[in-house]
């Protein structure tokens, strides 16, 4: 569901901070929208909940269905998703061109769209975005992700172990599916979705790590045994300008499925693009710690 949502993205700062004479930095969004699944959005509308992006998981070679309403106070609503297949008559989420009929979805509607993880694509991250109002929407916090996995693989919880498949949730434990031949060199995971997101002085992603009050930042903190396998799915959600997404004392393969691609540990994105790091925690030697 596309819903209204006043977004505060620290709890334990202020609204503005003034960042010299002539600028503030804005910690909260009063005209926040956000995607959330049909049975969160009580509680994604309770005053301090913190929601985070929708972040849907699928597996190689599935069919992805997803019904939106559209239940904000006004305008419409729709759903993009890149890095997946779809019939552009019927689920690009994007009035364009001479297709017919309207892909958006009115206040108060809903709206079927059916997506495929084609094998083709391997192990992938597809960025959600609303083209109802590209220009205002997208930017108020209307944006999210589908995570494709291993073929057959499931999805837990890693505090509760609960089963997340159908779920949505920012980080998951990937179990992998050993009877399928193609995921014989893979093994069981710990996957993260990132989002970023800048504009100006303006914090409109509660993932953007500036503030950090007066204990842990109000940024996700990744948890994993040293020696784990970690995916991360970094997202430019909405950027005005590129950014870099580092992670000290840990590297990855610039192309996750390319033998011999360079190591690296930053890497530069912008609006629209994805990176996956895919890494050992604890880094080469397993050494536990913060980084």
């Amino acid at each position: 569901m596309a819903i209204d949502k006043e977004l505060k993205f620290n709890p334990n700062a202020e609204d503005e901070i003034e960042v010299d004479f002539e600028r503030k930095l804005l910690l909260t969004n009063a005209s926040g929208k956000i995607f959330a699944l049909e049975g969160e959005v009580k509680k994604a509308a309770e005053d301090g909940a913190m929601p985070h992006p929708l972040t849907l998981r699928a597996n190689i070679g599935d069919c992805i269905k997803i019904k939106l309403t559209n239940r904000l106070k006004a305008g419409n609503a729709s759903i993009h998703a890149n890095n997946v297949a779809f019939d552009p008559k019927d689920s690009q989420g994007i009035n364009v061109g001479n297709n017919p009929g309207d892909q958006t979805v009115a206040p108060g509607k809903s709206k079927n769209y059916t997506f495929y993880a084609h094998p083709g694509y391997k192990r992938n991250g597809a960025l959600i975005w609303d083209f109802g109002n590209l220009t205002q929407n997208v930017r108020s916090g209307l944006y999210g992700g589908i995570i494709i996995g291993p073929k057959g693989s499931i999805y837990r919880d890693p505090e509760t172990g609960k089963d997340i498949s159908l779920g949505n949730s920012w980080r998951a434990d990937v179990i992998i599916d050993k009877s399928y031949p193609e995921n014989a060199d893979i093994d069981n995971y710990r996957d993260f979705a990132l989002y970023f997101q800048d504009e100006g002085c303006e914090l409109g992603n509660m993932f953007t790590a500036c503030v950090a009050a007066d204990s842990d930042p109000a940024t996700p903190t990744l948890k994993a045994h040293a020696g784990d396998r970690v995916m991360i799915n970094i997202f430019g959600a909405h950027n005005e300008q590129n950014q870099v997404f580092n992670l000290d004392g840990h590297q990855w393969r610039r192309h996750m499925d390319q033998e011999g691609s360079d190591m690296i540990d930053a890497e530069q994105f912008g609006a629209g693009e994805y990176i996956q790091a895919h890494i050992n925690a604890g880094g080469t030697y397993n050494n536990p710690g913060t980084y």
